[in-house]
Formats: C-alpha cells, sequence, structure tokens
C-alpha cells in the first residue's frame, strides 16, 4: 500500500505538510476508543439531550485525534472535525427550515422511525445533531490495505456498530426516553443518498454532499471527457505537482508527471483503471498528498437554500484607542472581544455552535436557518446584545441573506465575496454617528460621547477602565506564559520611559481567503490560521523573553519593582496590538516577522529536482516610538500609519515567478518615534529578507548604546554630528586617531560600523530618530 494510504493526517492548508502522522490501525483504533469512551461518559452525564448534542461539538472541537485526521485520505486536505461540524451546522439550519414549511414534519420525521415518545422541536434538532455530529466517526477505524476503493470504504458500517456500541454501554435514561438506539445509529451511518429511506436520512445526506464537497474539489480544475483528462491550475499561491497514472487513472502519455503553475494547463489520454469501480481519483498530486475523486455514477443537482450571517464590528483600534491609561486599553480590548463572543453566543443558541463557521479579529460568518423569521430575529438580538455590552460604544454591521447549496457546496467563493460586498454596503450605511446633543461636555478620553461622571469620563470610558482592572491579565496570561519574576504592568510609565505601540497586520490575506471553494474549507483553513498564529505569537514572546539580553531590554523598573514591560492589548486574527518597553520592540518586531513567515512556509523540490519556496502568511508591523506620557492614541495612531508603510513598501518588494506566482517578501516594518501630535514624516522600513543587514547594523548601534557604557560618546557624536559630507569624514579621522592613541573606548570595530552608517542615509536617520528615545530617563 502506498504511503497516502497508511497515513491518515490531515495536511497543514498553508504548509502543505501533514500535520501530524497517525499510523491505522495501531494508534488510530487506540486513540478512537478512548474518544468513544469519552463519548460515553458525555450522555452519563447529560440531563438533556441538547447538553449531550453541546458537549459532544465541544468534545470533538477540543480533540487534537478528530482535528488532525483527514475526512477523505484520498485527498487529505480537509480534517474530519471541520467536516462533521459543517455537516451539522448545515443539517440543522435545513431542519429548522422544514419545520417552519411544515408544523407537522416532526411528527412525520418520527413516525418514519415508529418513535413513540414525545419530542419538542429542540429534542429533534439535538438528535439530528449527534447523529450529524457522529456520522463519520467510524472513518478511523475503516482504512485497510484490503478494501479495494481506497479508504474509509466501509466507514458507515464502522458508524453504525460504534454508536450501538455507546448506546449499549450509556447508563443514560435519555436513551429509552427518547428512544435513540431505534434512530441515531441508523441515522448517521445511512448518509450516503444510495442508502436513504427517510426524510432526516434524506436531509442529513444533502448536508453531507454540502460539506463533502471540500473532498473533491480544489485549485485544480478537471474535466474527463472521451478518455481525455484535461487539468488547469487556478491556484494563485501553490504550484502542483501531477502524476497523471498515480490515481485511479492509467495515463497514456509517455510522461505522466509534470509541474502545474497558476494558469497552467495540460491534456492527457488516459482511461479507468478499475471500469467496475463507482469512483475513481483523477490524479496524484504530491502537493497535497492525493487527488480529487470524482464519481463515476449518475450525479444529481443539490436543490434549497441556506441563510448565511456576516458581522463585522466597526472602529476596534479607534474604540481601543480612546484612553489614556493602560486599563481603558485593555478594557477596549476586553469588549471587542465580548461583543463578538456575544453574537457567536446568539448563534449557538438558537441555531446550534457548529453553525458559526468562523469568529475572530472582530468578524464573524455563519449558516442560519433561511426564513425571513431567524434572519429578522438573530440580526436584531445581535446588534441589541452588542449596543447593551458596549454601552452603545461600538458599532456593528450585520448583514444576512440567502444562499443556493449548491453554490455553498461548490462555489463558495461566490458566497464570501456577496457577503464581504453587502457588509462593506451596511457599514458604510451605519458608519455615522449622530452629533451630541444638549450637552456642553464630551468624555475626556473619546470626544465623542457625553461627560457621565465627575472624572470627566462617559460611561463607556468609564466601563472600559473598569472592566480593564478586572480583566488585566487575560491575554496577558494567555501569551505570555513566563513573568521572569517581575510584576504585571497596570500603568503605562511601567512599560518603560520610553513606549513602543507595535500593529501588527498580515499581508494579502485576501488572496488566501477568496482562494475557497466550500465551508469545510473556510473553516478548516480559518481554524488552522486563527489557532497556528496564535501559537506562533505566544511562543515568539516565550523564546524572545527566555534570551537574558532581550528581558533586560523589556524589565522596566519603575519605584523600585520590576515591571516586565510587555502587554498584547489585542489579538484578533492576524490583527494584533502590543504595548511594550520601547528598546526592545524593534528587535521583537524582527523575530516575529521571521518566526511567521518560518512557520507559514511552503517548500517543495519537484520531480525535475527544481525546488520552490515562498511563505503563505507574513505580516507587516507599524512601530511607534515615545515618552510614556505622550498621549497613547496619538501614538498609536502614529503605529497604524507605519503599518501602512510597511504594507507599502511589502508589496513594492513583490515578484512573479516563472510558475505564475507571486513571489512574497518574509515581511516588512516601518519605524518613527513621535515629539508631538503633528503627523511625523521621519520613518525607516525594512523588508525580510532584502534589508536584514541594515537591521542587524542599527541592532548593534543599539546593543552599544545599551550596554557598552564607555562607547556612549560614539553614539552621541553619530546622533549630533552635521549632516554635510565633510563632517562626516572629519568624525571618521577622529575616530581612527582615537584609536592609535590606544583608546580603552574604542576599536577598528567601532570605526567601521560609524563610517557604514554615516554613508548609509536610512541607518544614520533611523539612529538619529530613535535612539534619543531609547535612552531618554536611563537609569533609575
Amino acid at each position: 500500500m502506498n504511503q497516502k494510504n497508511q497515513n491518515i493526517g490531515v495536511s497543514d492548508w498553508f504548509t502543505k505538510k501533514i500535520k501530524e502522522d497517525i499510523d491505522y490501525p495501531e494508534q488510530s483504533n487506540k486513540t478512537l476508543d478512548v474518544f468513544i469512551n469519552d463519548i460515553i461518559g458525555i450522555l452519563d452525564n447529560s440531563k438533556k439531550l441538547s447538553d449531550a448534542a453541546d458537549d459532544i461539538y465541544d468534545k470533538l472541537e477540543k480533540s487534537e485525534f478528530i482535528n488532525n485526521i483527514c475526512s477523505d485520505s484520498r485527498f487529505p486536505i480537509c480534517s474530519l472535525f471541520h467536516h462533521m461540524k459543517n455537516t451539522s451546522a448545515v443539517a440543522t439550519c435545513i431542519l429548522f427550515q422544514n419545520i417552519a414549511k411544515d408544523k407537522s414534519y416532526l411528527e412525520k420525521c418520527l413516525k418514519e422511525y415508529d418513535i413513540k415518545a414525545d419530542y419538542a422541536e429542540k429534542d429533534l434538532v439535538s438528535l439530528l445533531r449527534i447523529a450529524a455530529l457522529l456520522h463519520d466517526i467510524g472513518k478511523p477505524r475503516s482504512s485497510s490495505k484490503k478494501v479495494r476503493y481506497g479508504p474509509y470504504y466501509h466507514h458507515t458500517t464502522q458508524t453504525r456498530e460504534i454508536l450501538e456500541h455507546i448506546l449499549e454501554n450509556t447508563s443514560s435514561n435519555l436513551v429509552e426516553k427518547y428512544e435513540l438506539n431505534k434512530i441515531v445509529p441508523k441515522l448517521a451511518a445511512q448518509h450516503h443518498s444510495r442508502d436513504t429511506s427517510t426524510k432526516l436520512e434524506r436531509l442529513l445526506s444533502k448536508a453531507d454532499t454540502v460539506a463533502s464537497a471540500a473532498d473533491r474539489i480544489n485549485e485544480i480544475d478537471s474535466n474527463l471527457e472521451n478518455g481525455n483528462l484535461h487539468l488547469e491550475s487556478k491556484d494563485k499561491i501553490f504550484p502542483h505537482e501531477i502524476n497523471c497514472d498515480a490515481g485511479g487513472m492509467k495515463c497514456l502519455e509517455k510522461n505522466h508527471t509534470t509541474v502545474l503553475g497558476n494558469g497552467s494547463t495540460i491534456d492527457c489520454k488516459v482511461e479507468i483503471k478499475d471500469p467496475t469501480a463507482n469512483s475513481a481519483q483523477l490524479f496524484y498530486d504530491s502537493v497535497c498528498y492525493g487527488g480529487p475523486v470524482k464519481y463515476l455514477g449518475k450525479t444529481y443537482p443539490i436543490s434549497g437554500n441556506i441563510g448565511i450571517l456576516s458581522l463585522d464590528v466597526m472602529g476596534i483600534q479607534g474604540f481601543i484607542g480612546e484612553a489614556d491609561k493602560l486599563n481603558m486599553l485593555r478594557g477596549g480590548s476586553y469588549f471587542v472581544d465580548k461583543v463578538l463572543e456575544a453574537a457567536k453566543d446568539v448563534i449557538a443558541h438558537k441555531v446550534c455552535p457548529e453553525a458559526v463557521l468562523f469568529w475572530g479579529g472582530g468578524n464573524l460568518l455563519s449558516f442560519i436557518p433561511a426564513t425571513e423569521m431567524y434572519r429578522k430575529e438573530l440580526k436584531e438580538t445581535i446588534e441589541n446584545k452588542v449596543k447593551d455590552i458596549s454601552n452603545d460604544g461600538l458599532q456593528v454591521a450585520v448583514i444576512t441573506f440567502e444562499e443556493e447549496l449548491a453554490n455553498v457546496a461548490g462555489q463558495f467563493n461566490d458566497t464570501l465575496e456577496k457577503s464581504q460586498n453587502e457588509l462593506e454596503t451596511r457599514k458604510n450605511e451605519t458608519r455615522s454617528r449622530q452629533p451630541i446633543k444638549n450637552t456642553k461636555k464630551t468624555c475626556r478620553y473619546c470626544a465623542k460621547r457625553p461627560e457621565a461622571s465627575s472624572g470627566g469620563s462617559c460611561k463607556v470610558c468609564k466601563e472600559k477602565e473598569e472592566k480593564g482592572k478586572l480583566a488585566k491579565c487575560r491575554l496577558f496570561n494567555k501569551y505570555i506564559k513566563n513573568t521572569h519574576d517581575c510584576s504585571i504592568p497596570t500603568e503605562l510609565s511601567h512599560l518603560g520611559e520610553s513606549i513602543g505601540a507595535l500593529v501588527i497586520d498580515g499581508n494579502m490575506m485576501g488572496r488566501l481567503f477568496q482562494q475557497t471553494s466550500t465551508p469545510a474549507e473556510y473553516t478548516y483553513k480559518s481554524h488552522t490560521f486563527k489557532t497556528k498564529f496564535d501559537k506562533i505569537l505566544e511562543d515568539s514572546i516565550t523564546t524572545f523573553l527566555d534570551q537574558e539580553e532581550n528581558l533586560n531590554l523589556v524589565k522596566h523598573r519603575k519605584e523600585g519593582i520590576d515591571y516586565l514591560g510587555i502587554d498584547v492589548l489585542y489579538a484578533g486574527g492576524d490583527d494584533v496590538l502590543i504595548l511594550m518597553n520601547a528598546k526592545a520592540v524593534i528587535q521583537f518586531a524582527s523575530h516575529l516577522i521571521e518566526n511567521v513567515s518560518e512557520e507559514f512556509m511552503f517548500k517543495k523540490k519537484f520531480y525535475d529536482t527544481t525546488t520552490f519556496e515562498n511563505p503563505t502568511v507574513t505580516i507587516s508591523c507599524g512601530i511607534a516610538i515615545a515618552d510614556n506620557s505622550f498621549p497613547i492614541y496619538f501614538l498609536l495612531d502614529a503605529a497604524r500609519e507605519m503599518e501602512s508603510s510597511a504594507k507599502k513598501e511589502f508589496r513594492q518588494n513583490t515578484s512573479t515567478d516563472d510558475y505564475n506566482i507571486i513571489k512574497i517578501p518574509k515581511g516588512a516594518m516601518s519605524v518613527t518615534a513621535v515629539n508631538s501630535a503633528m503627523p511625523e514624516k521621519d520613518h525607516i522600513s525594512f523588508v525580510f529578507p532584502h534589508d536584514l543587514k541594515d537591521l542587524e547594523q542599527l541592532s548593534r548601534i543599539f546593543d552599544i548604546a545599551f550596554y557598552r557604557e564607555k562607547s556612549r560618546t560614539l553614539i552621541s557624536d553619530l546622533v549630533t554630528c552635521g549632516n554635510s559630507k565633510h563632517e562626516y569624514l572629519n568624525l571618521i579621522k577622529y575616530m581612527y586617531s582615537s584609536v592609535q592613541r590606544k583608546s580603552d573606548s574604542i576599536n577598528i570595530d567601532d570605526c567601521e560600523w560609524m563610517a557604514d552608517t554615516l554613508c548609509n542615509d536610512n541607518l544614520l536617520s533611523a539612529s538619529r530618530m530613535i535612539i534619543p528615545h531609547l535612552l531618554h530617563g536611563e537609569g533609575e
């Protein structure tokens, strides 16, 4: 058996590496047995069917095993968890729609299974969710060398046996009360259209078909007609190595293997290796460890609609920046996450938790029932929740629309585009605020809302400060695992004499999610990115602080107390805001940029020995440095301007290669020092890896400024030297003569780096702009 059939692990979409090697059957059987016992335990402890459904979903979501198994080992591009999650979401929405159309639908469904138990609507919904969430649980136990047409062939039989085992071994009274043994195993197992015989089975089959589309669709368009296989790559991110003889087809051409770049096509004569098969793998793609499977029988179009809800929390950065205290900044971040969580909870309560495809970074996308009642109720409830939680401080744009299931199944990128366009229209409608009326004073912090306390703050800003105090360690503890015996900062002055505001955002992220054909791919890609990026941020902070020289830069001593001068104020997807001691901010940003690009790096050596390397995700960092007493909102605005500058520099350094794929830098950074509220013109940008040499030189200058007290005069000379070539030359001559006088504060290396810096306009400008801030107020 080929290696691709021995390992049932799913690939990481961003790097195309298998996330975890899961050997069949030894490892998979043992781990699945543990998971099955956990499901039995959930039923034992559940008082209601809805509790059991929610807890089973929670167990699936948190299971590394289920998340790391592919839903189709012939084409391992989607995880088993995300496939089952989306199947349940679609099935639940369709069920709500059917019940709304036919008030007797519940009774008709139960009658087909000869169920006499008393079911409420929510009970039938929960039962369907349990069956849908576990409908493919037999897959980890069905892969076998003896299976004729590939792994997972007998998974429906295994699913039925597993669910029967679960129901026989649980002590839950829910089994008898709802006659679960009559319906759950059969419903979960008979989810293929050829096996269906009841309304619920046909419903689940339709949901499975929609969710399964990710197992058969990728960026290689394929057409098999009259023995001719036509392939065309629509992938703007990855090249693909295609072998037309290694799947279910026998290639009749001399050359079986080729590499397809974006827009490339191939045609080859093929024949089906097994004419009796009901499906065939069209080709093998070594980049994806498999290939799409074509069903050879008669196919039927997918009918019906589903609802889509999309949400955007508006003005996040501005809302967080309405502050002059660290706790107010933390409170602003708390409210942004809280309103998004509230929106997610509304959908989880009224539909189901798995209906939410993605939430994070101020955005949410969800399936909902395609009925006017649900669309209106969900939209109004979410808007009111956001208003109540944030005291009307945050605005949220919410849109809902109906979408054909056929488009969801095969052209989900069009659904995403439609969602984004409608959301942008809605955001433009809701962006304006009414002016404050009948008040003489506005809030001293936000200058937007009326003053509501003797301290001069409005209700929103007052709440932000109070919540910030209570939740001060919320993100700090999430991303910073070791305080190195330092206290957690509670004031901006605890971060450092000078503060660095670091604004982080992903580069060209739209190209990643526009290239999305199915909801399963979308949820898997979104979840993988969010989890991975969070881990990189946490690990980058940990490894940076673990180095003593970096820790010394981050530490700040204030009134006899050592504080760890760093705080993650906001982290939503690739959108991150960090405040830290200005002495360390540039070095940390460099460290993070390198880590992100490396962890999201795609590398491939092709059959012809050529290689391809390109990061799929990179970040741009905007950095603004100022004295800790400088108004924080001006500093944050400056950092955001620098982030835009870094993105511009990044885009200017992209290029298109021979595969018609955009090769991108590892990342970019722009830095400024702020002395006034007026816009700053002086800044310096670095694009990785092109400008690494300059950045290393700047770091060396910082090291001398911080750690070589005897050489501080060199830094002073560099900063205060005039701007003419004549003055530069005189300074260099003076330094060389100082070396000849055997001065213990200067050596020949100092002469060389000084000369290099004076001859590099960017480095000289950066040194003069930044160093005075970094050395300001040193030495408590």
